[in-house]
């Protein structure tokens, strides 16, 4: 997420003298049979644990899950209604009515599908019908806590 918005978080590996380090240091030893941070790998043997030293990269995904189910429910029941996904015409309602009540009973997390049918939704709103989401519906979603708009 920081790299998507133009931020670097990994300041402790941008330092100077651990960059000019790191230019020195022989591929090889910086790339192992395609084997990534090999030497930090090593580095930190013994220091850390096995299992997050032989972990894959993990990624920091957001809580889109939570939100639907919660602060965006009422936003997400309004603009994927059935009323109007039968008048937008391009999805089946009853499906997606499924979708929606499956995700907040918590029956199923169906956030990317979920959060694609929304997108989807407002972008035809505003784009092919040129109709706002405020003019198509009355509630407005509040952002959910610690976001910025």
């Amino acid at each position: 997420m920081t790299m998507a918005h133009s931020l670097e978080a990994r300041v402790p590996f941008l330092d100077r003298a651990v960059v000019e380090l790191a230019r020195r240091i022989p591929a090889g030893l910086r790339l192992r049979r395609l084997r990534t941070k090999y030497m930090l790998r090593r580095a930190m043997a013994g220091r850390l644990p096995e299992a997050i030293l032989n972990q894959r990269k993990l990624g920091f995904n957001l809580p889109i899950a939570g939100w639907l189910a919660q602060e965006l429910r009422d936003f997400v029941q309004d603009i994927l209604s059935p009323t109007r996904i039968r008048r937008q015409g391009l999805f089946d309602p009853t499906a997606v009515e499924r979708l929606v009540s499956e995700h907040v009973r918590k029956h199923a997390d169906h956030s990317r599908a979920l959060w694609a049918l929304l997108f989807l939704a407002v972008w035809h709103d505003e784009v092919v019908r040129a109709v706002s989401p405020r003019d198509a519906s009355e509630r407005r979603p509040a952002l959910p806590t610690g976001t910025a708009p």
